[in-house]
């Protein structure tokens, strides 16, 4: 069965959400290319996902960070987000 978690934590004074899948992972692309716009596994997939993802965590100020395989074996998307109104 598949199995998908989300996780939110308070670290360091920021938001951490955390988002883990029992998947097959992250396969077929290196990690720094899955932010780059067109790259997809996903047959008749457009790769914009992970993009407008990354592009609108960094306008919040935040982070993201991806692992092939996670806590759960599948991927695992980390986003840490700043308090509104201010920095950490």
């Amino acid at each position: 069965d598949r199995s998908v978690q989300i996780v939110t934590q308070l670290h360091n004074g920021s938001l951490r959400l955390r988002v883990l899948d029992n998947g097959p992972g992250i396969q077929g692309l290196d990690l720094k290319e899955i932010w780059l716009p067109g790259q997809t596994t996903t047959p008749g997939g457009t790769g914009l996902g992970l993009t407008i993802v990354r592009d609108a965590v960094t306008e919040l100020g935040g982070s993201v960070q991806a692992l092939a395989k996670g806590e759960l074996g599948g991927a695992e998307f980390q986003v840490d987000l700043p308090p509104l109104g201010g920095s950490t």
